[in-house]
């Protein structure tokens, strides 16, 4: 096996089209001198453009490369001398090839790896002759391209195989035919809809309805009582309606918990708008609110939005579809709730029972059967007993079931799942006698429920009961923990369990790896009540937060380990733990629910939950004074630490001020440490280093006296990073190798990829790439083995730092750009300001001005937008290199100078590295035009000058 590229590696996987039909025309020997040349062809390319022959099976080969570039040319070569080839008479030979940019595991044996089955999944996509491309290959070559070379964007495709679609583009040739038939995938369309575990039945005229509706409306909202089907029928339109939106059919459930209250204003705007945030999956950013965020993305969809239970978010749900449709003129919004949004321009569809047949229709068997109420239940009871015959002697017995249940589909399908108990004559005679005095469709799914719980074991109630505080899928294990008491033992959980979901209270999904569990909303409202009313539901509830809690503390003490698995435990936990935190607020348990969200306060933040974060601990800040000191200065510096990301820096100056007040007060070393260290960080992304430097160094004196290892190493850290900016180079070298020596004690691995980073920053300053390199590379490897993505883009950067002043400037856009990707995902601004620069930067080195222009424009709206103002100057100073009027250029420079006039603000990349510009200008304007033009820039705001570098044109 030979060397194999790691890291980043461009996947390329190509085979000849149709070689089998080759094979029956050519015969054994034409056609195998046929592949030996096609072999040759692709290895010679192979060996030109630098790639590595991973496999070879047939006539398929494998191969890697280290860059996409090289990739894309060593694709290109091959498809050109595949088609110049005399090949056999009547033989047409025809190869497709697809590439993908990715990580894989390299193996003795090979790659392993998600990303080494997507190339390959695009490659069998294709067609002979055609040349496909994943997104992030796309991106990393689209700024680059040979002459000549276009990309023609295919869209969103599903490949066999894979859950996520993927967009496809094709690389379009003008010497070779570029139109090819659609790929061969499973569908180009986009959706996050479930699978349903059951068959819709029926409905036919109402979802023709809606489709019409739709046609004629932007918000349409399906209203009707619980248990009507709505969400279920809103599913099964949007699924008819994929192909129609171009940029797919995404559902959002704003999942009913135990509310504090029901959230109004801009609580719950913020609420829905995190929901489809998530739903879409996009994260929150800097200095901006998550309605923004959607609002952006969403911009230029065309798409459908399904806005699912509603009704106790009712405010959000109208303020956030009325905003987004006034800026989204191709979006359209499907709603559900038990009552109209109230929204502007908003139309309502009432959402009936099912039908059911008149009593003139039971002795007309026929006619019964086309009844959908009477189909569903006969589908749910079949599914439900083997033993269940649905003959002309049981068909008028369903139809008096249907007609007492008045077609509400909730109550019919847990009506059916008793027939593994009694015959539908049985239930038809039950029925009667309970539903005979009810007429509203609210009190016969009432009775339904009633009638179901009454029907459990004296076990089965209690356990149904004690499932109420899950509110998302939970394990077996999980009700275990949470259930078993002196009432039900811990082993006899899964029969009843099992016997739950026999009898349609539970739903199973039994897809994955482990079975998973939970209850219908209706029916976890309905359990929640009975729940509520016994004497054990303060200790259910309590047994359910303990455990959540437990985990939590569990996965907490590995959060900055070696792995990533803590942060994934912590999504599948997430509602739970959300529904524990809230309950603990509602009986006033304030202790516990600070130390929830205190615990919960690391997720959020690595996992972007900012908002939600500083919403919980702000109110258990504001509902818990009397709290011990230390406890509370660390939800102030959590707090203060998320207002940071979210670039509110004076609130977290706020949160932090409180905090060391708090803990001078109460002699809490550590947590003075901390607060000391959050004030530090306000200044320094204030740009304030001479302040910043201050809190720093005291940070640093309480965490010594404190002597946490963890804390310690994290303030030398920040200090090192702001001693560069100060050019205290030697200091802040010391420093951050005792905070690196300090994490590897502390087994704190984030912390040791962040100083290798930043000690390879320093060496990188100073010009000593050999040993800077090595240490972006091994801090770039533990951040893709714990699932840092925000430190896998600046490694990223860093490296491309590297390649950029070294010259290799395909590396180092290929760096870039997939930092880039990674931090438009994450919505780190900072971040993708920084790969911005980048590629702007290399773009000038390689003489692109037009394109440089377009990308430090770009990059500077994101700094000014930040109010970076020592990035705004880097900016400034990298166009004043590209735009070819010298007086322009030498107003730019002068208000970059402005900017900087602070020493505080030194750069922290120095940049470019080409010649000083200044005397050139100097030379070309003369001495008094260069003063006044610098006098111009020099009298700029930050502001103004942005303004006017945006009006410059190339």
């Amino acid at each position: 096996m030979p060397d194999l590229p790691a890291g980043t590696v461009t996947f390329l996987f190509s085979d000849i089209e149709g070689s089998t039909a080759l094979l029956r025309l050519l015969g054994d020997a034409s056609f195998a001198a046929v592949r030996e040349e096609h072999h040759r062809i692709v290895r010679s390319a192979l060996e030109a453009h630098g790639g590595v022959e991973v496999d070879t099976q047939g006539d398929g080969f494998f191969l890697a490369f280290r860059t996409a570039r090289s990739a894309l040319a060593c694709a290109i070569a091959i498809q050109r001398a595949v088609a110049a080839q005399p090949w056999p008479e009547g033989c047409a030979v025809r190869v497709r090839i697809g590439l993908h940019t990715g990580e894989a595991l390299a193996t003795s044996t090979g790659y392993i790896g998600m990303d080494v089955h997507l190339a390959a999944r695009i490659s069998a996509a294709g067609y002979g002759g055609q040349i496909l491309l994943s997104l992030t290959t796309s991106s990393l070559v689209r700024k680059d391209l040979p002459a000549n070379v276009l990309l023609r964007d295919l869209g969103q495709h599903r490949l066999k195989g894979l859950e996520q679609s993927e967009q496809i583009t094709q690389v379009v040739l003008p010497d070779l035919p570029s139109e090819f038939p659609p790929l061969r995938s499973l569908s180009p369309a986009l959706h996050n809809l479930p699978v349903q575990l059951t068959p819709f039945i029926g409905r036919e005229r109402e979802m023709a309805e809606i489709r019409r509706r739709l046609d004629e409306t932007r918000l349409l909202t399906l209203t009707g009582p619980g248990g009507s089907g709505k969400t279920r029928l809103a599913l099964q339109v949007a699924a008819h309606l994929i192909d129609a939106f171009p940029g797919g059919v995404w559902l959002t459930t704003l999942a009913r918990g135990k509310e504090l209250g029901k959230p109004t204003g801009e609580e719950a705007l913020a609420r829905v708008a995190q929901a489809v945030a998530s739903s879409l999956g996009l994260r929150e950013e800097e200095r901006r609110p998550p309605e923004a965020v959607v609002v952006e993305y969403l911009r230029e969809a065309k798409m459908l939005l399904i806005l699912d239970n509603c009704a106790h978010l009712q405010e959000g749900c109208a303020r956030l579809a009325e905003t987004v449709l006034r800026a989204a003129r191709g979006m359209k919004i499907l709603a559900t709730s038990e009552q109209p949004l109230g929204a502007a321009g908003e139309a309502v569809y009432s959402v009936l029972s099912l039908g059911v047949p008149d009593r003139q229709q039971f002795r007309a068997v026929e006619a019964l059967r086309e009844s959908d109420a009477v189909r569903l239940f006969v589908d749910r009871a079949m599914a439900a007993s083997a033993q269940f015959v649905p003959d002309d002697t049981a068909m008028p017995a369903v139809a008096q079931i249907v007609r007492q249940l008045q077609g509400i589909p909730l109550a019919i399908e847990l009506a059916a799942a008793k027939v593994k108990m009694l015959s539908v004559h049985q239930l038809a005679a039950q029925l009667d006698d309970r539903f005979r005095l009810l007429t509203r469709g609210a009190n016969t799914l009432q009775a339904t429920l009633d009638w179901s719980h009454d029907l459990l074991t004296g076990p089965q109630a209690v356990l149904f009961r004690r499932l109420a505080p899950f509110a998302g899928w939970f394990r077996l294990e999980d009700a275990e923990a949470v259930c078993a008491d002196d009432a039900i033992r811990r082993d006899d959980v899964v029969d009843l369990l099992s016997a739950l979901v026999d009898k349609s209270l539970v739903v199973v999904d039994q897809s994955g790896k482990d079975a998973l569990y939970r209850l219908l909303d209706l029916v976890r409202r309905y359990a929640a009540e009975k729940l509520d009313a016994t004497t054990t539901a303060v200790a259910v509830r309590a047994h359910h937060r303990a455990h959540f809690t437990e985990r939590l503390h569990e996965t907490g003490k590995r959060i900055y380990g070696p792995d990533d698995t803590p942060l994934a435990q912590f999504e599948r936990d997430h509602e739970d733990l959300r529904t524990a935190l809230e309950w603990s607020l509602q009986q006033k348990d304030l202790a516990e629910a600070f130390r929830l969200a205190v615990a919960m306060a690391p997720f959020w933040e690595l996992g972007g939950y900012w908002s939600e974060g500083r919403r919980y601990l702000e109110t258990v800040l504001a509902a818990a004074a009397e709290l011990p000191a230390a406890l509370r200065a660390d939800g102030l510096c959590y707090a203060g630490g998320l207002a940071i990301h979210q670039g509110d820096y004076a609130r977290a100056e706020a949160l932090g001020l409180e905090a060391l007040r708090l803990s001078e007060h109460s002699g809490e070393l550590r947590e003075m440490a901390v607060a000391l260290q959050t004030l530090g960080a306000v200044h320094y992304y204030h740009n304030e280093y001479g302040d910043a430097q201050r809190r720093y160094e005291e940070a640093l004196r309480q965490a010594h006296l404190a002597g946490d290892l963890r804390v310690t190493a994290s303030v030398k850290l920040g200090l090192a990073a702001n001693l560069i900016h100060l050019d205290r180079y030697e200091e802040a070298e010391r420093l951050a190798t005792e905070a690196l020596e300090d994490f590897k004690r502390s087994d704190h691995q984030r912390g040791v990829a962040s100083a290798m980073n930043l000690l390879g920053i320093m060496k990188t300053d100073q010009g000593d790439f050999d040993e800077a390199v090595p240490l972006f590379e091994d801090s770039l490897k533990i951040r893709r083995s714990v699932g840092d993505r925000r430190g896998i883009a600046s490694s990223l950067s860093s490296l491309g730092l590297i390649a950029r002043h070294t010259g290799d400037f395909d590396a180092a856009e290929a760096h870039y750009r997939e930092s880039l990707v990674i931090c438009r995902g994450l919505g780190a601004l900072h971040g993708v300001a920084i790969a911005l620069a980048g590629l702007g930067i290399t773009a000038t080195l390689r003489g692109d001005m037009v394109t440089a222009a377009g990308l430090l424009k770009e990059g500077l709206d994101v700094r000014a937008a930040r109010r970076d103002v020592s990035g705004v100057a880097e900016c400034l100073q990298a166009l004043a290199r590209v735009i070819p009027d010298p007086a322009a250029s030498v107003r730019l420079l002068g208000a970059a100078a402005a900017l900087r006039a602070d020493p505080g603000r030194a750069d922290l990349h120095h940049t470019p590295t080409a010649t000083d510009p200044v005397p050139v200008l100097r030379r070309a304007l003369g001495d008094s035009q260069f003063e006044a033009a610098w006098r111009d820039g020099q009298a700029m705001t930050m502001d103004a000058a942005v303004a006017y570098a945006r009006s410059i044109t190339i």
